[in-house]
């Protein structure tokens, strides 16, 4: 477990590592305890890492609220979410007008080559918490992305990008873009956010479910 922010209250990373919170933020009923509303606001993480073994990040959303109006709004990032080949990944949330749905887009790139992927979000998940969990697998050489402990949706990336472990990225940005300037922001809520060395298997969410009493 690299990072792992309880959002019960405070911003502090269970892990030791440097958190940092700007703007407006309140925390209010979480999935367990607290979480945080951030409503304008946003977190950042610098010195942020991932390792070159794969990695994991999940946590709880709380979404709501978006319109044909809203745009992207970030959940967390590391790049330029308008540079599609821009180095890093972000995971966003895309209002898409013609289907009248949110989806979840995934934009990974290296600086020369970038993959960007929808994920639609059923109409059950748009009210209430839901949980997400995001994995880059370098072995093979995909992203993963899996709702409320359910299946995983795979994605292989380009071979281009095969030699790309997201590592030494600089700082990663939680509720907005941080890259060229603070924007794209995420109003909506957050709770139990952690990052998990490895890409994680389909016994790994099984497990991760168990731990929060969620049975599928």
């Amino acid at each position: 477990l690299r990072y792992y922010l309880t959002l019960d209250g405070h911003t502090t990373d269970n892990c030791g590592n440097t958190v940092n919170a700007t703007g407006e933020y309140f925390f209010t009923d979480g999935i367990f305890g607290e979480g945080i509303r951030l409503d304008g606001g946003n977190l950042t993480i610098p010195d942020y890492t991932v390792g070159d073994s794969g990695f994991t990040v999940a946590t709880w959303l709380k979404i709501g609220g978006m319109t044909a109006d809203t745009g992207w709004t970030t959940i967390i990032t590391t790049k330029d979410i308008g540079w599609r080949a821009g180095e890093g990944f972000a995971l966003f949330l895309y209002y898409d007008e013609k289907k009248d749905a949110i989806e979840l887009a995934v934009s990974v790139g290296d600086g020369n080559f970038g993959k960007r992927v929808y994920y639609p979000i059923p109409t059950d998940h748009l009210d209430g918490w839901v949980h997400l969990i995001f994995s880059h697998n370098p072995e093979t050489n995909s992203i993963k992305l899996a709702f409320d402990f359910g299946e995983f949706a795979e994605y292989v990336l380009d071979e281009e990008m095969r030699a790309d472990s997201f590592d030494g990225l600089g700082t990663m940005g939680i509720g907005a873009e941080i890259v060229n300037e603070v924007n794209s922001r995420f109003y909506g809520g957050i709770d139990e956010l952690m990052q998990f060395d490895g890409c994680f298997t389909e016994e790994d969410v099984a497990a991760l479910g168990e731990y929060y009493g969620v049975n599928k």
